[in-house]
């Protein structure tokens, strides 16, 4: 390379590792803020809770902003509140609890580790069974207290990303890396898990509902009602 491109490169790396870290800080701000915002589809489950303070058993839960979950019982939502208070307390894990209004069931540990989100479509089919609440948080606590959100994009996307970023600020570049290459970026922060992490998030799962008192053998009923659907 001669010595021009050299200084070209070098000043486009550290552009790079700049926008990546602007990137992240910026998605992570954006999903944490969310609940707060009085966003319609993500809502903090403290708040939730303390509008439903008077509700009865068997209560449809009502939104802050007046609007009703007709198929989400108020107990659902206080036993899972519970239960993230519980495993939180042993896992040593400070997290937001966001219930999000989406009727696929899923849950996820977001951005920054530090938020754990569950879906309506979750506490449908397993708002009944306590320790089956329970299984899905201890899961998702177990993603956040092996930090796997971290080690996925610094470990086994570093790379693939670094090359993209690449692409976007030394444009020469781009037709060399093409468009595919360019589109790892996304795909680098929305992947899933791979199988060696959900297994270490279910081996800590279960510790945690050990210690917390809820029945571990609700891991493998969540499994189990997750492959029927």
């Amino acid at each position: 390379l001669k010595q021009g491109e050299t200084i070209l490169i070098t000043w486009s790396i550290s552009r790079m590792k700049r926008a990546l870290l602007m990137l992240l800080s910026a998605a992570a701000l954006v999903v944490m803020q969310l609940p707060e915002c009085g966003a319609a589809t993500l809502w903090n489950v403290g708040r939730v809770i303390k509008e439903n303070l008077t509700a009865p058993t068997g209560a449809p839960v009502r939104l802050p902003d007046g609007s009703t979950l007709s198929t989400i019982r108020i107990e659902y939502l206080r036993a899972l509140y519970e239960a993230h208070d519980r495993i939180g307390a042993v896992s040593k894990v400070n997290s937001e609890l966001a219930l999000l209004i989406e009727p696929a069931p899923n849950a996820r540990a977001h951005f920054g580790q530090r938020m754990i989100v569950v879906t309506t479509g979750m506490l449908q089919i397993i708002g009944a069974d306590p320790n089956m609440i329970a299984a899905v948080l201890g899961h998702e606590t177990g993603h956040v207290t092996a930090r796997h959100s971290v080690q996925q994009i610094s470990a086994q996307q570093a790379t693939g990303v670094g090359a993209a970023l690449l692409g976007i600020f030394v444009p020469a570049l781009r037709n060399q890396l093409g468009d595919s290459a360019i589109n790892l970026l996304g795909n680098a922060l929305l992947s899933g898990y791979g199988r060696e992490h959900e297994l270490e998030a279910d081996k800590l799962g279960a510790e945690y509902l050990y210690r917390t008192g809820y029945d571990p053998q609700a891991m493998l009923k969540v499994l189990g009602v997750l492959k029927n659907q």
